[in-house]
């Protein structure tokens, strides 16, 4: 239901980002191939979707809520060339 309603760059966005647990704006970028991937992580942080902001020792980090992101993990799975293109 959540990601029904999302414009679908930003679902698939959250789709492809959720197979890391946590993600720095660089990891975002390299994991989802998105180079406005910051954009897109503030951009969840303000829709409320499941995704914690945090401050660390080596800049901001951010955190996906685990039961969403292990849904959409498992809706990434569905398509192993996705899954494997994220994971890589």
């Amino acid at each position: 239901h959540v990601l029904g309603a999302l414009p679908p760059d930003i679902a698939d966005f959250v789709l492809d980002g959720s197979v890391c647990g946590e993600l720095t704006p660089e990891l975002a970028s390299a994991v989802t191939d998105r180079p406005d991937a910051a954009e897109l992580l503030e951009t969840c942080v303000r829709l409320g979707l499941f995704l914690d902001r945090f401050e660390g020792p080596h800049g901001v980090v951010y955190r996906w809520h685990t039961s969403f992101a292990k849904q959409c993990v498992d809706i990434v799975a569905l398509d192993a060339a996705r899954a494997a293109a994220c994971h890589r």
